[in-house]
């Protein structure tokens, strides 16, 4: 499948973004991406200041309309990401979906190999890929120290996943065996989730 012609502008424009990251703070980069196409954020009245919840980690919002090829942008966009991280990095994805129904639709998609998302995947990341769900990644299932080092691993959940109400979704919170090497491995996070135990998921 290829992208279409304002797809590859979109991806351009996120490879723009990544090589002015390599020399400038988050907010900077952002200003820069958008003086270079002659809008001034300051003054614009939709796009405004840069905005990061998180604020060591750069954010990037891709627009596209209804029926634009959102996911397969997005498939797309992975690979410019990791390449500007560097080879030594962990290539580990979170896919955040709004609801189970698209969750099931993504997971299937990005699991068949005959699909073109998976096919785009397995082209840039020489078909070391794994997708998994949120029941695998509480299991450790193919979700180790090797394994994200040594292939694209994609979470695919839901924003429910991580809405702690009942039981089974406090899961994403407590205490994981099959994860504690891994946590072990990488250390502290960065920043802290309330309620959560350092070997969670979460």
């Amino acid at each position: 499948m290829e992208m279409k012609n304002y797809q590859k502008k979109v991806i351009a424009d996120l490879k723009d973004f990544l090589k002015l990251l390599r020399t400038n703070e988050n907010a900077e980069a952002y200003r820069q991406l958008w003086e270079n196409k002659g809008v001034d954020v300051f003054s614009h009245s939709v796009l405004g200041n840069w905005h990061a919840p998180i604020q060591s980690v750069p954010m990037v919002c891709l627009k596209v309309p209804t029926g634009g090829g959102k996911t397969f942008i997005a498939c797309n966009a992975i690979k410019p990401i990791f390449d500007e991280l560097g080879s030594r990095k962990i290539k580990t994805v979170v896919w955040l979906v709004p609801s189970d129904a698209i969750l099931q639709q993504t997971v299937k998609s990005l699991t068949n190999s005959k699909h073109p998302y998976r096919q785009q995947l397995d082209v840039d990341f020489g078909s070391r890929v794994c997708v998994l769900t949120k029941e695998e990644s509480l299991g450790g299932q193919n979700f180790n120290i090797s394994t994200v080092y040594n292939q694209l691993t994609i979470l695919v959940l839901s924003y429910d996943s991580f809405r702690a109400k009942s039981k089974d979704q406090r899961r994403s919170y407590q205490e994981n065996s099959n994860l504690t090497q891994l946590s072990e491995h990488l250390g502290p996070a960065g920043f802290t989730v309330k309620d959560a135990d350092e070997s969670a998921l979460i």
